[in-house]
């Protein structure tokens, strides 16, 4: 079991309906948390990539309806 996670028991009696507890991402918990400023870049990036495309095509919709194609 991974080290510093919680034990197999606590997560089953919390989550009775669990056939297996959940993985872990990268193994083990981060030593440290990140800081605040870092998850915001990373959410802003986030929401930039897939936002930021969405936008173009609502934003250009009646222009590729005119073409005709």
């Amino acid at each position: 079991w991974v080290k510093g996670a919680p034990k197999k028991k606590e997560l089953y009696a919390k989550n009775p309906g669990w056939v297996s507890p959940p993985a872990f991402a990268c193994g083990v918990y981060p030593q440290a948390a990140f800081p605040r400023s870092e998850q915001a870049i990373a959410l802003a990036a986030m929401f930039t990539c897939f936002l930021a495309p969405t936008a173009w095509v609502l934003a250009h919709v009646e222009h590729y309806k005119s073409r005709g194609d």
